[in-house]
């Protein structure tokens, strides 16, 4: 606190220092009241450990881990992501039958899934493919081999299905309508808006 203004204030882990020019964040929280203060401070702390996890999970030595950015980018079902096939990915774009719901999707490739489809393995007509590489890749080994990056960076609140979730917030702060996430990741406008709240507030805040 200084002169009655409320600070938030936060050291940044070592194995992050290479991100940032100081060890420590600390900016005003804009209020003198301990309640919008604190609502403030809890917010910002939950966004920079979201942030964290994804920087953490960058540098992570994952076998598979163009399966996470497949699911990320491209907003489906981790089972979904499991049967894309090379033959799928056509004029663009990468076809996409849902499992779930039966619906042909065409999701248009742009340059992050370009990057993960260019990192995936050519050896099976499966994109993702087992650490082997013999045959795509099952969800229990698949969940076994995410569970230990987050176990070896402390993120076991996060499991498999949260990558989907990220496409909302990726294709929002790249510019895209409601209509037309909702649109690529399937989910309901309702959904959309749910899941991309966070990023949603930081473009009001910013724009204000």
């Amino acid at each position: 606190m200084k002169d009655g203004v409320f600070y938030f204030s936060r050291h940044i882990p070592q194995e992050l220092r290479q991100h940032y020019t100081s060890p420590r964040i600390a900016y005003s929280l804009r209020t003198k009241s301990p309640r919008i203060a604190e609502a403030r401070a809890r917010r910002a702390a939950d966004q920079l450990d979201e942030y964290w996890y994804h920087l953490r999970c960058e540098a992570a030595d994952l076998p598979g881990k163009h399966m996470l950015r497949l699911q990320s980018v491209t907003g489906q079902r981790i089972g979904d992501v499991f049967e894309m096939r090379w033959s799928d990915v056509q004029d663009g774009a990468v076809f996409v039958r849902q499992n779930k719901t039966q619906k042909e999707l065409w999701v248009p490739i742009f340059p992050e899934l370009q990057e993960a489809l260019d990192a995936a393995s050519l050896h099976t007509v499966f994109i993702v493919t087992n650490e082997r590489g013999t045959n795509r890749w099952s969800y229990r080994g698949a969940s076994q081999a995410v569970r230990k990056v987050r176990e070896a960076i402390g993120a076991l609140d996060y499991d498999i299905h949260s990558w989907r979730y990220n496409a909302a917030t990726e294709l929002l702060e790249a510019g895209c309508e409601d209509d037309l996430i909702a649109a690529v990741t399937e989910q309901s406008p309702a959904m959309v808006q749910h899941y991309s709240e966070k990023v949603r507030q930081k473009i009001r805040a910013a724009r204000a």
